[in-house]
């Protein structure tokens, strides 16, 4: 029973100290531009290196812990998130630190790993829940320490902080992980698991538009939190601390994501309003003036969106999936951390040239493609 407790209080807040790692760098661009000599839009294809690495793990990698022991897998994730830890502090090579932050958009793809391990475990059903909020949290609290740590240790201070505790963290999840009691490793292909993936994209209508779907959501969400740490310092004069502190605003998100169900089953019940809300909400900031209350309210209701959205499209994807809902999450993750990897370098390229407001009106752009589509595919959906 003791076990039991420390595994339930524990595994949450490993996985969101992993997921964390994937954030740190989002205030620190300009500091890290400065710091190395290189130019904006380089520091932000640092944050692109991380999303790339993930999405590559996410393709050729989780889907062989169905076929050899998962610990295997989630042991050599956490070598790579390790090692990329250590080469981003250490190093001060461009090109170097570009491999590590790739590095650590791999190991930080374990956690879908764990999930999964873990949702097939009855005793530990109530466990999932928590994973998910420490996630979330863990990637809101993500920027606030980078920002406050930065000004104590300097930019690279959060990354040594984090090896030590990725350490601790992979000892004690590889400790309390039994191995795979469905291990087919014998009977099963990696290139017909590959081939299986990659076939559900292609002959499942429903699994393609939820997977654009989670591209467009984490490109805008991305697009937002990559350039609004230097908005706030360029446009409004703000410290790192003060950048670290509005980070917090989302929060909105992470409980909005608790209370999604009842939220999505009562108040946006199609994908229609909240592309909608979304157009409204891009719209409102855009002609709004140039204002601190303007800015976090927006920031705060945005944020609480995107996790609607977020957490809708899987719900939705996942009842259609007719008994593939392990490759409709694989095929979904993919495409939301490669939204995620573009809308970084995208957006980095369009705040240089048009500023904020064009990083909003390039989001906006996207919501109203995704109600365009919706629209279409309303009839197609309905009758699956």
């Amino acid at each position: 029973m003791i076990k039991d407790k420390s595994i339930i209080i524990a595994i949450p807040i490993i996985c969101g100290l992993t997921a964390a790692n994937m954030y740190y760098i989002q205030p620190l661009f300009l500091m890290i531009s400065k710091s190395i000599g290189i130019t904006y839009v380089q520091s932000t294809n640092l944050f692109t290196a991380q999303l790339v690495g993930n999405v590559l793990s996410l393709i050729l990698f989780i889907p062989v812990a169905d076929v050899i022991d998962r610990r295997k897998i989630i042991g050599s994730l956490y070598v790579c998130l390790c090692t990329g830890l250590f080469l981003v502090y250490f190093s001060t090579n461009f090109n170097i630190l570009l491999g590590g932050y790739a590095l650590i958009g791999v190991g930080a793809s374990s956690v879908p790993l764990i999930i999964a391990f873990y949702n097939k475990e009855e005793k530990h059903e109530n466990i999932i829940g928590y994973i998910m909020g420490g996630v979330l949290l863990g990637i809101i609290g993500s920027r606030f320490a980078s920002g406050i740590l930065s000004n104590f240790l300097g930019w690279r201070g959060i990354y040594i902080v984090s090896f030590f505790l990725m350490l601790l963290g992979a000892s004690f999840i590889l400790k309390n992980m039994k191995p795979n009691s469905e291990n087919k490793e014998n009977n099963i292909n990696y290139f017909s698991v590959m081939h299986s993936n990659i076939m559900a994209t292609l002959e499942d209508r429903s699994v393609r538009l939820y997977c654009f779907y989670s591209f467009a959501t984490m490109f805008s969400f991305t697009a937002f939190w990559t350039n609004i740490a230097t908005y706030l310092d360029q446009s409004l004069d703000f410290s790192t601390t003060e950048i670290a502190l509005f980070s917090l605003l989302g929060v909105s998100g992470a409980l909005v994501a608790i209370y999604a169900p009842a939220i999505t089953g009562s108040i946006f019940t199609t994908s229609l309003r909240l592309f909608m809300t979304g157009i409204a909400l891009l719209a409102c900031a855009i002609a709004l003036p140039n204002s601190l209350i303007w800015l976090g309210g927006f920031t705060a209701l945005f944020d609480a969106l995107i996790q609607l959205i977020h957490v809708s499209n899987q719900k939705k994807l996942y009842s259609r999936s007719k008994g593939k809902e392990a490759q409709a999450a694989s095929n979904y993750m993919t495409f939301f951390m490669l939204g995620g990897a573009v809308g970084g370098f995208t957006s980095s390229i369009v705040y240089t040239t048009s500023s904020w407001n064009g990083v909003l009106t390039m989001c906006l752009g996207l919501f109203l493609l995704m109600v365009i589509i919706e629209k279409k595919s309303m009839p197609n959906i309905k009758s699956n």
